[in-house]
């Protein structure tokens, strides 16, 4: 358990404090808007490719291994960038980072299926989900200042350093696990059915912090207000993972599912409605509101669709759960815009996005499908 949580911090600080800092350091060499922001499209785009290709690795590898090579890749690369750190070689590292990335994240949902006891998946998920909430609310915003203080090097020590040293936990299961069996492989339209419901509830939520995030610093360009309600969001999703956890394992996952929703739906509207003012205490709320909810929803679908899975199918869950989260991510970012210009404006677009997370809600609801292996506590098929 300490190596998960160990992994997890260092790979999450790693990408996280890269996540700010790289498109405002383009930004500093002269790279304009559009290619700046490129360094985060390109990592995740190789993101979500790599995820598709990481089954087929976990059943060749132990996946503390894959979940140290993934570590491995997201801090060896910064090392380059002392060498040339040009537009050109900020891709290529972006990239190769983003395979890692892929890696890292599949794996490490799966672990926390593979180190829990029985009935406690839930408690393991929001301890993961905790390491890795607080490494991206600490290092975010430290990525900026890091820059600021002392250049690139300071922000390749953090992104680099951590994940190369702790990708030795990971990699050590290598020789420690020389008689490993090859895993089954897993059947993907099994693993559709039965991870599909808790996936689509998770991106449809992701849609409410995208949206946030994305729009927040764009109507709210100076003073606290932005900075603040962003940090509120992440607190909140931080600390509700973990709560979340530590009560999954004994309620009816549908139940937390459809909850989450329905906070966060109440919370993009609530920010929606704030814009139009602007109302700091009104827009504070959303921003609760929209942690919380997409918080509850990392942990309590990763826990529903690992319950839901058939036997050697939980690397196809893991990947599916985890392209979820990132397709949402990144709709979530152009959709608001898209539909803040459209004839809805901007009080509709929030509205729209509350309306989704309301559909979400049946969908929540819907009993599992009949025959999965896994039992994390509190899944109902009644």
């Amino acid at each position: 358990m300490l190596r998960l949580l160990a992994l997890a911090a260092a790979g999450f600080a790693s990408f996280a404090v890269t996540l700010s800092a790289m498109p405002a350091f383009a930004a500093q060499q002269g790279a304009s808007a559009a290619a700046a922001g490129s360094v985060t499209t390109v990592m995740l785009g190789t993101t979500v490719l790599s995820q598709l290709g990481v089954p087929a690795l976990l059943r060749k590898l132990p996946t503390p291994a894959v979940m140290g090579l993934g570590s491995l890749l997201l801090g060896l690369p910064m090392l380059a960038l002392f060498l040339d750190s040009t537009l050109p070689t900020l891709l290529v590292v972006a990239a190769v980072r983003g395979v890692g990335f892929g890696l890292f994240t599949v794996a490490g949902a799966m672990l926390t299926f593979e180190v829990a006891a029985p009935g406690e998946h839930g408690k393991v998920t929001g301890r993961y989900g905790l390491a890795a909430g607080l490494a991206i609310f600490l290092f975010v915003p430290l990525g900026v200042q890091l820059l600021q203080w002392g250049g690139l090097a300071g922000v390749i020590a953090i992104a680099a350093v951590p994940s190369i040293a702790v990708a030795t936990l990971g990699l050590k299961s290598i020789t420690d696990d020389n008689q490993r069996e090859e895993a089954p492989g897993g059947n993907v339209l099994r693993a559709l059915k039965s991870a599909w419901a808790p996936s689509v509830v998770l991106a449809a939520l992701t849609l409410t912090s995208g949206a946030a995030f994305t729009i927040l610093p764009i109507r709210l360009p100076e003073g606290w207000l932005a900075t603040v309600g962003l940090l509120l969001i992440g607190l909140a999703q931080t600390i509700v993972r973990w709560f979340t956890g530590r009560i999954a394992d004994s309620t009816d996952t549908r139940v937390l599912m459809s909850t989450g929703c329905g906070i966060a739906a109440l919370g993009i509207l609530t920010i929606g409605l704030s814009l139009s003012g602007p109302q700091p205490w009104l827009l504070m709320l959303g921003c609760v509101f929209v942690g919380t909810g997409f918080g509850a929803a990392q942990t309590v679908t990763l826990v529903a669709a690992f319950a839901r899975a058939h036997h050697g199918d939980q690397a196809l869950t893991s990947t599916i759960w985890n392209a979820s989260f990132d397709a949402g991510t990144a709709v979530g970012a152009v959709l608001i815009g898209a539909l803040i210009v459209s004839p809805l404006g901007l009080i509709g677009a929030f509205a729209a996005v509350a309306g989704l997370c309301v559909i979400m809600i049946p969908v929540a609801l819907l009993p599992a499908p009949v025959g999965p292996t896994g039992a994390a506590g509190g899944e109902s098929t009644a």
